[in-house]
């Protein structure tokens, strides 16, 4: 299921017919295996694959049906706006790599995947506050 969208606790207890308890334990081993990150959205979490989860989730459907591809499409990103990498790059040592990283702070998503969505309010935000020396 999150393989297809992110998905809250409530929904997913719904889809697969179990209780919140059996759903949370499943949900905090994924997590705690890197497979998944929550986001939260008000007072509750919102879960996603990160990138090590859709990948494993590519070949896991590659294997179940092998019409499907276990390659990696590349997914189309919005362009790096040069003032950002300046920014980060005050930073880190290599801001094109660490536009390309996954990231902790960002429930495991790449920067450069959150730009052009309305994620990127919250990475400018973050950046900004490293730059100030908020954050390293």
């Amino acid at each position: 299921m999150l393989s297809k969208r992110e998905e809250h606790v409530r929904d997913l207890c719904a889809q697969l017919g179990q209780g919140r308890p059996a759903v949370s334990h499943h949900l905090a081993l994924l997590r705690h295996g890197g497979i998944i990150a929550p986001r939260r959205q008000g007072k509750n979490n919102v879960y996603s694959l990160t990138e090590n989860g859709a990948e494993l989730a590519r070949v896991v459907g590659s294997m179940i049906d092998p019409g499907r591809t276990a390659v990696k499409e590349p997914r189309p990103t919005a362009p790096i706006d040069p003032a950002l990498l300046d920014d980060v790059g005050g930073f880190v040592g290599d801001p094109v790599e660490w536009f390309h990283t996954p990231n902790r702070e960002f429930e495991g998503k790449r920067p450069v995947d959150m730009l052009g969505t309305p994620d990127e309010g919250r990475l400018r935000n973050r950046i900004a506050a490293a730059k100030l020396g908020m954050f390293s």
